[in-house]
Formats: structure tokens, sequence, C-alpha cells
């Protein structure tokens, strides 16, 4: 659905005037408009099948496909609105209120009223891009103002005789018999469209172009100087009525006389309505119409975005914290990518059944990662983990509603140290012997000098460790085999970690053991003496 191409339907109205109730357009977002909406004709028969069989109401069918359109998405779909609301044709039903219209002019005959500018509105609709969050109408620092008007124009109905007839009237006759209401054989009328249309941000003309009647939409560019500005259009509908009058004109003559007697010749002169034309005039009948956003939009305010990333262990499993006040942000670690989507973007409609489309947004929670693993979140801080390959290249993008900042990674790269320890035996007695380790630390920073945490069973020791070199001694406990090492890190230093293994056994079991060898050992060498003997 990233391309829906909207072919806007109106219903086919009967000629004449027509009450504003019968002039009701096709609601875009309704099934029966699906196939309009770009999807495939089996889809929308499905659709409409299971709308019919749930019994869904207008109000159903809209947040059904409003959650096709965008639903919880992790960024804006400010192309698809704009391309949704300018494909919109406007038509006769007014968005909000009701049209105007407007007789015209020249006419005299009162019983037969006509209009020369009707079905005309205006509505400042929306600023795109745009976003409502928390009920707040917020719009970016540059963007474009958006109107969409309707009017429909004419001229009054030619009077007398039909173009081009050449019927002739005899000089002597009542020409009144013949002229039309205008005292001419014949008056015609027409129209040019001078109409205009204005997109104002305060008192600012952000544009001003040539209006079209039968419906159309502006756009204004604007750059916003102040927080809450003020964005008004003006529809000036300027209607120019042509008037031209035909009048009567000589076109022959016939003489006839009486026999032998030219003195009482006479002669009759014909006229006709063909030819001759007078100069046409014109007057102008104007309807301005102006709408000012209904909306009180906020131009949203970026806040300082910082971001502190510190990486560590990059020889083995490098693993990093990100901590950073963005609600939503792209960290590339080279191939490595870690998203943040703190909100979720979803669509709203307003103005049906026209139905101008609006960004909304929520707050979210998620992650979308490539190459990189989330250990764990907490407030402003991520802890991930990736690979050595990832950690070349760093690059912050901070994300807003209406646009990104790529910004400097502030990345800290922790030193990275090693940790070996070595036991000197791997079989202690209990009470009887120590368990002596020889601790090795080292640091890439050159700094050798640090403290070291033992564990063995129910033992934990601290050692400092000077020049990269301790010892330490720990009691041997039953059942425990293993000494572990730990190095925590600091603030410069990455953490290190090392084990060894051992054999520490206690007393009595060791006293045991060799008995049960011995008792083996005696048992085998009375059976072989036996044997020998024996024979």
């Amino acid at each position: 659905m990233k391309n829906v191409f909207l072919f806007l339907f109106l219903l086919i109205l009967a000629v004449g005037t027509l009450p504003d109730t019968a002039l009701a357009a096709i609601d875009t977002l309704n099934i029966s408009n699906c196939e309009a909406l770009g999807f495939v004709p089996s889809l929308c028969g499905t659709l409409a099948e299971y709308s019919r069989r749930a019994g869904w109401s207008s109000e159903e069918e809209k947040g059904f496909l409003m959650k096709i359109f965008a639903e919880g998405e992790i960024m804006p779909r400010h192309d698809f609105v704009k391309e949704w609301n300018t494909g919109l044709e406007f038509g006769k039903e007014p968005v909000l209120g009701n049209s105007q219209s407007l007789g015209c002019p020249f006419l005299i005959d009162e019983n037969s009223p006509q209009e020369c500018i009707s079905y005309a509105w205006l509505n400042t609709l929306a600023v795109m891009p745009s976003i409502i969050e928390n009920s707040t109408y917020f719009i970016p620092p540059v963007g474009e103002a958006f109107a969409g008007y309707y009017y429909e124009l004419r001229a009054p109905s030619n009077v007398g005789r039909s173009a081009g007839s050449c019927k002739t009237i005899k000089d002597d006759d009542d020409i009144d018999d013949y002229n039309n209401i205008y005292d001419y054989c014949r008056t015609e009328f027409w129209y040019e469209d001078e109409s205009t249309i204005t997109v104002k941000m305060g008192d600012t003309v952000l544009i001003e172009e040539n209006a079209t009647e039968n419906g159309g939409y502006s756009l204004g560019p604007y750059t916003a100087v102040s927080q809450s500005p003020v964005f008004k259009s003006t529809l000036n509908i300027n209607n120019r009525v042509f008037m031209k009058n035909y009048d009567w004109d000589f076109k022959y003559s016939k003489t006839k006389c009486k026999s032998n007697c030219e003195s009482d010749c006479c002669t009759t002169y014909y006229r006709y309505c063909c030819d001759t034309e007078l100069k046409p005039t014109s007057k102008v009948i104007t309807l301005p119409i102006s709408n000012t956003l209904k909306r009180t939009p906020q131009v949203y305010q970026k806040k300082e975005i910082t971001n502190d990333i510190v990486v560590e262990n990059l020889k083995t499993t490098p693993a990093g914290t990100i901590t950073t006040n963005a609600d939503e942000y792209k960290l590339f670690l080279d191939k490595a990518m870690l998203q943040k989507t703190g909100v979720k973007y979803s669509l709203t409609y307003s103005y049906p059944p026209y139905n101008i489309l609006t960004v909304t947004k929520e707050p979210g929670d998620g992650y979308l990662v490539n190459d990189i693993h989330v250990a764990e979140t907490r407030n402003d801080t991520v802890r991930f983990t990736t690979y050595p390959y990832n950690m070349e290249e760093c690059k912050f993008i901070a994300l807003w509603p209406f646009d990104y900042d790529v910004l400097e990674c502030n990345m800290f790269q922790k030193a990275t140290t090693e940790l070996d320890i070595q036991i000197d035996e791997t079989h202690y007695e209990i009470g009887e012997e120590k368990i002596n380790v020889e601790i090795d630390f080292e640091s890439d920073d050159g700094n050798d000098d640090a403290v070291v945490t033992l564990i063995y069973g129910s033992q934990m020791q601290g050692v400092n460790v000077n020049n990269g070199r301790a010892t330490a001694t720990l009691e041997p406990q039953e059942g425990y085999k293993t000494v572990y090492a730990e190095f925590k890190g600091d603030d410069e230093r990455s953490p290190a970690e090392s084990f060894s293994e051992g054999v520490y056994g206690s007393e009595n079991n060791f006293s045991v053991y060799w008995r049960v060898v011995l008792l083996i050992a005696v048992s085998y060498c009375l059976v072989y003496l036996a044997k020998r003997y024996a024979h």
C-alpha cells in the first residue's frame, strides 16, 4: 500500500440547480470506494463481503482502512499523506458549512433569475507535513499550507434570434415585434474566469495564483516566523461576463411602380440580423471568500540532543552502552545498526467525505537491530554487544517527526585488559595446605595496576595488583574445584575475567582413598602368591 492512487468519484448530478442536500460525494474512505484506493478488485469484493457480514458502520470501515494505511509505524508517512491530500478531487459539497452563490449581471427579466457563480466554497484544510500529538497540532518550521476550494461559473443564456439566422424583416414592420428584451435582434453572453486564490501566513503572502473552476487546491510554502502562525486563504471569484448585441441592418430594397406611372413607384427596404454586430461590453461579478485554518498550529521545537557511547572488549566480543536523551535515534557501527523507536505513528482523518489525512504520534517502546544484540535497557541507557569488525566507524542520527539530524558520536573506547591466574597444584589437603594463586594483569593503556576479585567457594577476596602481578592464598573447600578471577573494569578500562581448575579433596576422603588402594594391592599379592605356591 506504499503507492495509493486516489480517484475521487462524485455522484452524477442531474442538470439544473439542486439543493446542497443532494450533493453528497462518495466517501473516499468507504469500502465501496475500494478500487479507487488502489486495491485489486478481488480483494475489494472480499472486504465488502466481510464488512457486510460484520455489520460495519461507515466509521468502522474508515478505521479498518486507516490501519491498513498506517498503524504503529516507526516513521511518519508524510509523503503518503501529501499524495493523498493533493490527489483529492473536491466537488460541490462544501467541506464545512454551506456553499455560496451570486446572480448574473445584465439580467432584466426578474422572472428568470440565473446564477453566474454557484456552489462556491473555500477551506484552509491543513499544513503539510504536520502531526497531532496529545491533541496539539505540530508543524515544522518550513512546510506548506494547503487550501481546497470549488466553484462553478456561467453566463446568461443567449436571447433573440439564433446564431446564423438571416431572416429579413420589412423596414415598415414594427421592429419591436422582432426585438428581444434588450431591444436588439440578438444578444449573446459568455464569460471568462479571472479568479485567484491567495494563501497567507499572517500578513505574508505565501502564494497567489489563478484559480480553476470545478475544484482545485493551492499549496503555499512558508517559513515560520512565530511559534503559532496563523494561516488564511482567500478565494476571489471573478466572473467576467460579456454581452454582445446584434442590431438590424440594411440588406436590400425592392421598388414597385404602377404601370405607366413612374411617379407612383414605391421602394421597400429589408433588414436582417446576421452580420452586423455592436462592440461587446463586459461586467465582472465578484465573490470573495476567506477562511482561516481551523486548528491552531504550534511550530515543533527540537531539544538539544546528547549521546555518550562507551565501548569495551574490542578484541573479543565488543560490548557497549549508549546513553542519550533522544526519543528516537539510529546508531550505526559500521554495518551494525541499533534504532530506538520511542514513538509510533498512525493516521487520522478530518473533513469527510473528502477525508484530509494527518499523521498522529503516540508513545512507543522498541528497538530495531542489525548485527547488534540489545542486552539491557534502563531509562535512557542501552547496553549492547556486537562483533569486532563493526567497531571501525560510528554515526548517530537523531530522528524527529519531520526530519533528522546527523550528529557526531561522542564515543569513548575503553582500554582492553587481559587477566590470567595460575594455581600451584591441582590437589590440596583440606586443613593442611593452601591454594596459592598467581595473578597476571595487563591493560592496553599501560596501566597495569588493578583490583582483582578472587572467588572460590564461599570465599571472595580482593587482591591489589601492582605492575601487572600479584599473589594470593585461599583455603581449600570440599566440593569446590574452580577458582575465578574478575576485574570489573573502570571508567578507562574494560572488564576481564579468568579461572583455574584443580582437584581439592578433603583429608578424610584422601585417607580412605589410599586405604582402599593399599587393600587392593595387598589382596592382589596374596592371590598371586597362593596360586604360585599351589603348583
